[in-house]
This record gives C-alpha cells, structure tokens and sequence, in this order.
C-alpha cells in the first residue's frame, strides 16, 4: 500500500512490552508497494524503493520522526521498472543512496548535506532544505 512505518523495537525484544510505532504511518510512495527501506547508520535518513520506480530520502531527527522540512520525502531518482533494493550511507559532506531494480541496473545518488547540523541535533540538514 506504499506505507512506512518506524517502529521502537527495544520494549518488545526485552520482553518489556510491545513494540510502540515512533512516528505515525506515512504513505511513502502515493500508493504504490514500497519494496526496500534502509536506514542510515546513525538513524538521520531513510531511503525507499519502490514499485514505482521512485528512490526517495527522508530526513529524520535521530530518534525516527521525520523532519517538517522533508515530510514528503525527496525524490533521488526514478526509474521505469520497479525498484527491489536500497541502501544509505552518510558521509561528512552527502548522503549517498544505491538503489536496483527489475531492470538489473545499479544506480548511485548522491544528496548533499547543509554544511552544519541544527543547533542541539546531531543529524545534519540536507542541503536546500529547512529545519
């Protein structure tokens, strides 16, 4: 159905409770089936693929609530075939997304970083965007 969803899994792999979602659900991909996600190392950005060709970045907060700046989600990239896989890595200047897909090609994006983080948050700003 194209939804994401983030969830807090420390209660429940302790046994402490049950899993708590961190932000509500959101429609990632305007309905169409989202076949990968993945998550920076440090938790800053999510990237997403899916069967509507679209590589998108999300911008979060370090603690999985996507930032107001990038509610929607910036398209990277679009292909004809839909995508199966995805992986994202940040590095001091950008963050560096990597997608494939049915049509077998292996595509790089990259998105630059705003040259400072936001006052009191340790994920960076993605260029050209806001809080």
């Amino acid at each position: 159905q194209g939804r994401i969803s983030l969830w807090n899994s420390d209660v429940c792999i302790q046994n402490r409770g049950n899993c708590t979602a961190i932000d509500k659900t959101w429609l990632g991909h305007e309905g169409s089936p989202v076949r990968a996600i993945a998550l920076s190392p440090n938790g800053c950005f999510l990237a997403s693929g899916g069967d509507d060709g679209r590589v998108k970045l999300w911008s979060l907060d370090g603690q999985g609530l996507r930032r107001s700046s990038e509610l929607l989600g910036r398209v990277l990239g679009q292909t004809k075939q839909p995508l199966n896989a995805v992986d994202v890595i940040q590095t001091r200047d950008s963050v560096w997304v990597t997608s494939g897909g049915a049509d077998k090609q292996v595509r790089l994006y990259r998105a630059r970083l705003s040259s400072s983080p936001l006052e009191g948050n340790r994920c960076p700003v993605l260029a050209g965007g806001k809080s």
